[in-house]
């Protein structure tokens, strides 16, 4: 059993030190994400609408759901739900080979360190897609509620932010939408963007 555990101690160093040399050479030899070379979007069928501003509540409570996770867990520091978003859409349409789910992995990851967090947010934010033709928050509030974002009430941006996930089964099933919303109270609460109250 002595012999064992030097041998199997060096076996689990040289798998992890092997997995992340790989992984350093998918980051490296990915070609460099380039957000001027995305498409894009579409305009939004209900209208003009504004540029995107992190401060706006949809904003916040919107990135504060789909990153998902409360503040200082673990999981903080890999990709969020954002981030492997706006990793997949810099995946261009004629590359099918790159759509497995550990290139798209590794995009994220490569974007995730290449970028400041406040572009990809702003990104995401912009392309998010909401269902009902909506793509990006502001889009969202014209099409569901008629008004700017930042004109919304809390429980208007509390269903806006659970959209994004499965806008179609959210914005339709009324039992779904108040199990998500229940999600996303939980989420706002724990992240502290709302009182007990709501």
């Amino acid at each position: 059993m002595r012999r064992l555990l030097p041998i199997i101690t060096m076996s689990l160093l040289l798998l992890g030190g092997a997995t992340l040399a790989f992984g350093c050479y998918l980051v490296r030899n990915l070609p460099t994400i380039a957000f001027d070379n995305l498409p894009s979007a579409p305009p939004c069928p209900a209208g003009a609408q504004g540029s995107v501003d992190l401060n706006d509540k949809v904003a916040r409570f919107v990135l504060a759901v789909e990153a998902g996770y409360p503040s200082g867990h673990l999981w903080q520091l890999l990709p969020d739900q954002p981030t492997r978003y706006v990793a997949d859409l810099t995946i261009p349409e004629d590359a099918p080979e790159q759509r497995n789910h550990l290139l798209q992995w590794v995009r994220a990851l490569q974007l995730w360190i290449a970028y400041p967090r406040k572009e990809i947010e702003t990104v995401f934010l912009e392309r998010v897609n909401f269902g009902k033709g909506a793509l990006g928050y502001r889009c969202a509030a014209l099409i569901y509620f008629g008004k700017a974002a930042d004109e919304l009430g809390d429980e208007e941006a509390i269903f806006l932010a659970g959209l994004p996930r499965a806008p179609s089964l959210y914005s339709s099933d009324a039992k779904a939408s108040a199990a998500r919303r229940q999600k996303v109270l939980d989420l706002l609460h724990d992240g502290g963007l709302i009182g007990d109250a709501t």
